[in-house]
This record gives structure tokens, sequence and C-alpha cells, in this order.
């Protein structure tokens, strides 16, 4: 692009400037600065018109891998934490459906309930089989606890309190933080006191695949496919509830480490009794 510079007099003080050149002076830094860019190389501006070359240090580039890390992992913990929470009010909700159910005679006739039932258990299994999803591409507790092994490093009692200290939602002096936190990383903690214990996270991993495995084998299997030459499992509604309970006792940990937000029972509290609306089935009649 030619660029044309015209000579405009200012009427008043006589003074002749030159519109356009600095378009032209914005635009050789651009240019230079996206050349350097594909190069690897940062170039910090000095002054209003001179570029000056600064390599990128090695540490600038680790600390922007753990801040990219430490940002995912905090992103699927939030993920895991709303996913059990679903899982609970799910379970209960379906609770008193089922509560309802065993009052009416007239209602255990059709066939409603079991359906019901199929939606239930069909749409806990897909939830539960995400949470041990192993695939690098997903959030889930399997992935939270694959990343934590990988980079152990990256959550010393220092770094926690570091990332505790960042974040807004705790509003404490750093010596108040210090205290909360001796109590949560003591849990997670090796034999020094200052590094995580990765043997107490391959325990819960291997755990959580152990308990899911039947899960997803059902999940992958019978739910998202057909396979021939398949010989169908089936799980109980006990077995459904326990697999429930283990996701829900192994992710309060995690969530009070990463967060600093502690749960002693994740289960929503309903604000309203709205399992009213079932009161009319117990004096519903029998179906002729």
């Amino acid at each position: 692009m030619s660029w044309k510079l015209r000579a405009i007099r200012n009427k008043r003080s006589g003074f002749r400037s030159c519109r356009g050149w600095r378009s032209l002076s914005a635009l050789r830094r651009n240019r230079r600065h996206n050349a350097a860019r594909r190069e690897g190389v940062r170039w910090a501006l000095v002054g209003d018109s001179r570029l000056e070359e600064a390599p990128v240090s090695e540490d600038d580039h680790f600390n922007k891998e753990l801040e990219q890390r430490r940002g995912r992992v905090h992103l699927t913990v939030k993920v895991c934490e709303r996913a059990v929470v679903a899982l609970l009010n799910d379970r209960e909700t379906f609770r008193r459906f089922a509560d309802a159910v065993n009052e009416s005679a007239a209602v255990r006739q059709t066939w409603f309930p079991s359906i019901v039932a199929r939606w239930y258990s069909q749409s806990m299994l897909i939830a539960l089989r995400r949470l041990a999803d192993a695939d690098e591409r997903t959030h889930s507790l399997r992935r939270l606890l694959e990343e934590m092994l990988a980079h152990p490093e990256a959550w010393s009692r220092d770094a926690m309190l570091q990332i505790w200290a960042a974040d807004d939602q705790h509003k404490y002096p750093l010596d108040k933080l210090d205290l909360l936190l001796s109590g949560t990383y003591r849990e997670f903690a090796d034999k020094s006191g200052h590094m995580l214990n990765t043997e107490r996270i391959r325990t819960d991993r291997n755990r959580l695949s152990k308990e899911l495995d039947r899960v997803k084998t059902v999940v992958d299997k019978q739910i998202a496919h057909t396979e021939r030459d398949w010989e169908p499992l089936e799980l109980t509604f006990p077995e459904l509830r326990s697999a429930v309970d283990v996701v829900h006792e192994m992710v309060k940990p995690y969530i009070a480490l990463l967060t600093g937000a502690g749960f002693t029972d994740m289960t929503p509290t309903p604000q309203t009794r709205w399992w009213r609306i079932f009161d009319p089935w117990k004096s519903m009649s029998l179906f002729p």
C-alpha cells in the first residue's frame, strides 16, 4: 500500500503537519511485531517509535504453561462439582417419585413408573460415565486426577497458598489463609507436609476406575451403542446409588483443596415441598 502525505496548513498557527505519517508508523510496527511473533520472539516497545528485541525466557514459558494448567484444572473441578450436585439432586427427585408410586396402587398399575425409571437410570449412568472419562479433551473427575498426577509440583502447599490468595472469594489476610489451608492440605500432603502425596491421588484414580468400570461398560456397549455378540449387563438401583456415593465422597476433598469450598453434603436442599404434586395419586381409583 502506498501512502501519500498531504501537508495541511493550520490557519491559526501556520503549522505544517503531515497527515498519514502516524498511520504509516503504526503499520510498520505491526508488520515487525507480526514477523517477530512468527519467529517466536517477543518485542518490547521502547519509547514512541523504536522496537527492541527481547527473547522469551524459559521461565516465561514455564509460568505460562503452569498458569494454563492450573486454569484447566480449576475449570475441571467446577464442572465436576456441578455434575455431582446434579446427580444428587436427580437421585433425591427420583426417590420422591418412587415414594409417591409406592403409595399409589393405581399408578403402579400403569407403565408410567417403569418408563420414568428407565429415563432416570440411563441419565444417571451417562452422567457417571462422563465423570470417569479418561479422554484428554474432556472435563472429568478422572482427568482431574490424571492432571494432578502428571504435574504434582504445581499443587505444592506453597503453590496452593498462592492460588487461594489470588482467588477473589478468599478475602482473608495471608496468615489466616495459611491457617485455613493447613487443615485442607494435610489430607493431601506427603511426609514432608509441603508436597502432594501422589500415592493418595493414584489410589483415588484406581478406585474411581474400579467402581465405575461396570457403569462405563453398560453405557458404552448398551446405551450409547448396541454391540453385536455382547452379553448384556444388569445394574441394580442399589449399585447405581453406590456409584453416586463414591463420586460424591471422592470429589469433596478436591473441591476443598482447589477452590477452598468445603462441603459435608452436596445434596441440594429443596426450598419448597414440590413433591405435593403427587398427593392426588394416593386417592386415585384402581383402573378397571
